[in-house]
């Protein structure tokens, strides 16, 4: 969330740690990709990527699931 959003994406995932997070633009190519440590609340800085949509790959502990995003 949010969701379009303009510059900081929060990921939350209660129940299941995130291990990463990979951006993908609309012709599937990698812009970003962020690992993360620690448990709880995670962010991710979309202030330098152009408005657009994107495709958000999270990765935890019992998979991926991919989101689709729209940063204004």
């Amino acid at each position: 969330y949010p969701n379009p959003t303009q510059n900081i994406l929060y990921i939350v995932s209660p129940k299941v740690a995130v291990t990463g997070v990979a951006i993908f633009d609309l012709r599937g190519r990698k812009v970003s990709d962020d690992r993360f440590t620690t448990q709880g609340n995670y962010q991710v800085d979309l202030n330098t990527f152009d408005s657009a949509m994107y495709f958000v790959e999270i990765t935890t502990e019992n998979g991926k699931i991919t989101k689709r995003v729209i940063k204004e």
